[in-house]
């Protein structure tokens, strides 16, 4: 119990420092505009994994009905108090989940809050097996430059490679985003548009040619970011996979013709129709199956 409250309490600390600000609207940034494809008016979603809830509020203004699960009480209490009643949290394993299958249209997963190797590959597995339409992992890139020397980062790395080759192991299409390529003592929050570093001196570049810069310059950072060799380099990877429609099967009526008795027996039944069927085994009709009307 006490171990539970000194992680919680280390991970939301860190979440509330420069560098944790930096990654949760990365990370937002990223959810926002990969699952803009995805319907998202009435439809269920399941965030496994959501620790605080910090993206509960992005996601219910995109128009999902979310639902989220975590394992840490210490973090279920936090989430509780910072969102209110009107967001569902229920205490869960990321490897166990307490869901019917196909019982969310989509799924999102967070392999950084504590989702150990061990349990990477059945995480998974249920995310898949409770998924209808499509499921996103969101990774804390273990082969990127802001995992190294990021001992004091509270989060648990995975290689975005590797889990991206393990979605590939069901039936679906692929992508993914990345963001934050540069080592993590470089990062910084967003500063006002027309401020240099110092935020003291206002920049002396004309607003036209600086908002035509940012344009191209943003324009190249969402092509780098959704091109596949470059996004898995990030530190913070959205891995996505859109599932196939399910056609499932519908059986067809039988066939019935009109019921009428003849010679004190039914005539006219679907075992009528079946038997005056030839023999496709022989290549010759079976003249012993076939049923005499006597009316």
């Amino acid at each position: 119990m006490h171990d539970d409250i000194r992680s919680a309490s280390r991970l939301l600390d860190w979440y509330a420092s420069a560098q944790g600000a930096c990654f949760s609207a990365a990370a937002q940034r990223l959810v926002t505009c990969s699952l803009q494809r995805w319907p998202a008016l009435g439809r269920r979603l399941l965030e496994v994994n959501c620790a605080a809830g910090g993206l509960q509020r992005p996601l219910r203004r995109m128009g999902f009905d979310v639902t989220g699960c975590e394992g840490s009480p210490a973090l279920r209490k936090h989430f509780a108090d910072s969102l209110g009643s009107r967001f569902v949290v229920d205490p869960a394993k990321p490897d166990l989940l307490p869901y019917g299958d196909a019982s969310f249209d989509w799924v999102l997963v967070h392999l950084e809050h504590g989702t150990d190797h061990t349990i990477l590959a059945q995480t998974l597995s249920e995310a898949r097996r409770v998924a209808l339409q499509g499921l996103a992992v969101l990774v804390w890139n273990a082969h990127s430059l802001g995992n190294l020397g990021a001992q004091s980062v509270p989060l648990t790395a995975h290689p975005a490679l590797s889990v991206y080759m393990k979605l590939g192991q069901w039936e679906g299409s692929r992508c993914c985003a990345g963001a934050l390529f540069a080592p993590v003592r470089w990062w910084e929050p967003s500063r006002p548009a027309g401020r240099d570093r110092s935020d003291s001196v206002p920049c002396v570049v004309p607003s036209v040619v600086q908002s035509e810069i940012t344009a191209c310059l943003n324009q190249l950072r969402e092509k780098v970011a959704r091109c596949t060799p470059c996004a898995l380099l990030g530190s913070v990877c959205l891995l996505r996979l859109e599932l196939p429609p399910s056609c499932p099967l519908t059986a067809r009526p039988l066939p019935f013709r009109k019921v009428r008795f003849a010679g004190g027996r039914l005539v006219g039944s679907c075992s009528d129709r079946v038997s005056e069927r030839p023999n496709l085994r022989s290549g010759a009709p079976d003249h012993k199956a076939q049923i005499q009307d006597f009316s």
